[in-house]
């Protein structure tokens, strides 16, 4: 599987390969259900700029996987919640809209801002400022429900903002 992802990442494949990985997408495996060309106007690829938008938001050198902020995962497959972060912030996605539970005091600060960003739309609400302790739960707006994902965003307060 390794030596797979390395040749795919490498642009390594055989003939063979691509012609497998093909048939296998023309036939709905991997949840592929429409030809990519056709997914290039799908609700998904018209919303990576947002995603880009939230990327390029914040510092990249310094972001790197953190999987001890999530203190609790949900699951596997698509329960399972990913995060990274920065020095100053972190980003933990939820694909289904299922509460995010965080391990505080991962992040520097006695407080963090928290805010909702909304990867359909790009959309950001502000939670508010939290203690950088202990154990917090985040519910995601809306109900449970495959499709209602969302990044929860906690960084250090703005100085401007009488953060600490």
């Amino acid at each position: 599987k390794e030596n797979f992802y390395r040749r795919v990442l490498k642009n390594r494949l055989s003939s063979r390969h691509r012609k497998k990985i093909a048939d296998r997408l023309a036939n709905g495996d991997y949840g592929a259900t429409e030809s990519w060309k056709s997914a290039l106007s799908a609700a998904g690829a018209r919303q990576m700029h947002f995603l880009r938008r939230l990327i390029e938001s914040r510092e990249m050198a310094d972001r790197r996987p953190a999987p001890l902020l999530i203190a609790k995962q949900p699951g596997e497959r698509y329960d399972h919640q990913v995060a990274a972060r920065g020095n100053d912030y972190a980003f933990i996605y939820t694909w289904n809209g299922k509460t995010i539970r965080v391990r505080m005091g991962e992040l520097p600060g006695r407080r963090l801002l928290a805010t909702w960003f909304d990867p359909r739309d790009g959309i950001t609400t502000e939670i508010g400022a939290i203690a950088n302790d202990g154990v917090a739960d985040f519910d995601p707006p809306g109900e449970p429900a495959p499709g209602n994902d969302w990044v929860l965003i906690l960084e250090l307060p703005r100085k401007n903002g009488g953060g600490d």
